[in-house]
Protein backbone atom coordinates (compact mmCIF):
# COMPACT_ATOMS: atom_id res chain seq x y z
CA UNK A 1 0.00 0.00 0.00
CA UNK A 2 0.96 3.61 -0.84
CA UNK A 3 0.75 6.40 1.67
CA UNK A 4 -0.59 9.24 0.14
CA UNK A 5 0.32 12.54 1.91
CA UNK A 6 -3.15 14.12 0.72
CA UNK A 7 -6.55 12.59 -0.01
CA UNK A 8 -7.92 10.80 -2.91
CA UNK A 9 -10.08 12.69 -4.77
CA UNK A 10 -12.97 10.96 -6.55
CA UNK A 11 -15.83 13.79 -6.77
CA UNK A 12 -18.56 11.35 -5.35
CA UNK A 13 -20.28 10.84 -1.63
CA UNK A 14 -22.76 8.85 0.21
CA UNK A 15 -25.59 10.01 2.11
CA UNK A 16 -27.21 8.09 4.87
CA UNK A 17 -30.02 8.74 6.64
CA UNK A 18 -31.48 6.87 10.29
CA UNK A 19 -35.05 7.70 11.34
CA UNK A 20 -36.16 5.43 14.22
CA UNK A 21 -40.35 6.83 14.07
CA UNK A 22 -40.29 4.36 11.27
CA UNK A 23 -40.40 0.78 9.51
CA UNK A 24 -37.71 1.82 6.75
CA UNK A 25 -35.42 3.34 9.58
CA UNK A 26 -32.17 3.54 7.54
CA UNK A 27 -31.81 4.51 3.88
CA UNK A 28 -28.83 5.21 2.25
CA UNK A 29 -28.61 7.02 -1.28
CA UNK A 30 -28.85 5.19 -4.36
CA UNK A 31 -26.67 5.70 -8.02
CA UNK A 32 -28.45 3.83 -10.49
CA UNK A 33 -26.11 4.64 -13.41
CA UNK A 34 -23.80 2.13 -14.18
CA UNK A 35 -20.69 1.25 -14.16
CA UNK A 36 -20.45 1.71 -10.61
CA UNK A 37 -17.40 3.84 -9.29
CA UNK A 38 -14.30 1.62 -8.25
CA UNK A 39 -14.28 3.61 -4.73
CA UNK A 40 -15.31 1.87 -0.84
CA UNK A 41 -16.91 5.27 0.91
CA UNK A 42 -16.10 4.87 4.67
CA UNK A 43 -19.49 4.59 6.67
CA UNK A 44 -18.55 4.21 9.96
CA UNK A 45 -14.27 4.46 10.81
CA UNK A 46 -14.87 2.66 14.34
CA UNK A 47 -16.36 -0.37 12.86
CA UNK A 48 -14.94 -0.33 9.63
CA UNK A 49 -18.17 -0.69 7.53
CA UNK A 50 -18.66 0.95 4.05
CA UNK A 51 -20.99 1.91 1.88
CA UNK A 52 -22.29 -0.33 -1.09
CA UNK A 53 -20.65 0.81 -3.87
CA UNK A 54 -24.48 1.88 -5.34
CA UNK A 55 -24.86 4.07 -2.91
CA UNK A 56 -21.73 6.57 -4.52
CA UNK A 57 -23.26 9.71 -5.79
CA UNK A 58 -21.88 12.57 -7.54
CA UNK A 59 -21.21 15.51 -5.03
CA UNK A 60 -23.45 17.94 -6.92
CA UNK A 61 -26.52 15.68 -6.35
CA UNK A 62 -25.74 15.00 -2.67
CA UNK A 63 -25.50 19.03 -2.28
CA UNK A 64 -28.79 19.52 -4.38
CA UNK A 65 -30.38 16.46 -1.72
CA UNK A 66 -29.39 17.95 1.40
CA UNK A 67 -30.76 21.59 0.05
CA UNK A 68 -33.92 19.89 0.07
CA UNK A 69 -33.88 18.17 3.01
CA UNK A 70 -32.87 20.95 4.87
CA UNK A 71 -35.85 22.99 3.84
CA UNK A 72 -38.30 20.51 4.13
CA UNK A 73 -37.62 20.24 7.91
CA UNK A 74 -37.51 23.95 7.84
CA UNK A 75 -41.40 24.03 6.64
CA UNK A 76 -42.01 21.32 9.31
CA UNK A 77 -40.25 22.95 12.29
CA UNK A 78 -41.05 26.54 11.34
CA UNK A 79 -44.75 26.52 9.67
CA UNK A 80 -44.86 30.02 9.89
CA UNK A 81 -41.78 32.20 8.87
CA UNK A 82 -40.17 33.41 12.17
CA UNK A 83 -40.17 36.96 13.14
CA UNK A 84 -37.84 39.47 11.26
CA UNK A 85 -36.62 42.41 13.39
CA UNK A 86 -35.05 45.49 11.65
CA UNK A 87 -33.34 47.73 13.51
CA UNK A 88 -33.53 51.55 12.77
Amino acid sequence: MIARSEPLRVGVTALNYTDNDVEESMMNSFNPARPLPEVDLIFSGSTGGVFPRTAAIPIKDARETLIEWIGTWRSYLYPVAPLRFVLV
